[in-house]
């Protein structure tokens, strides 16, 4: 088998599902949907009710929210002036390690 014939098998295969006429099929309070259109109203007032939705059913203890503690940043960092030949240098220094598999 050639090289081209594999490649074509190989596209073929990987782009088998990449297109589908199968329409998208949504229930909502029973009933069944298959219009493109009402499909996309449903899943859009969906989405955009989920924060309203979700504020309307959380209970506030009337307690102020406190926020996170802060992360204690280390100081202890220093950088030194390098030259390119100091970092071409190390990194000819690191050692190649072979992948497994």
């Amino acid at each position: 088998m050639e090289c081209r014939a594999i490649w074509n098998v190989i596209n073929q295969e990987r782009c088998k599902n990449k297109f589908t006429n199968e329409s998208i099929k949504l229930k909502n309070n029973g009933t069944l949907t298959s219009d493109p259109m009402i499909v996309a109203e449903q899943l859009n007032e969906f989405f955009a009710s989920i924060a309203n939705n979700t504020l309307a059913q959380a209970v506030y203890d009337g307690m102020p929210v406190e926020p996170p503690p802060r992360l204690k940043i280390n100081n202890a960092l220093v950088l030194w002036p390098t030259t390119q030949n100091e970092v071409r240098t190390t990194i000819m220094q690191i050692k190649s390690k072979n992948a497994t598999g």
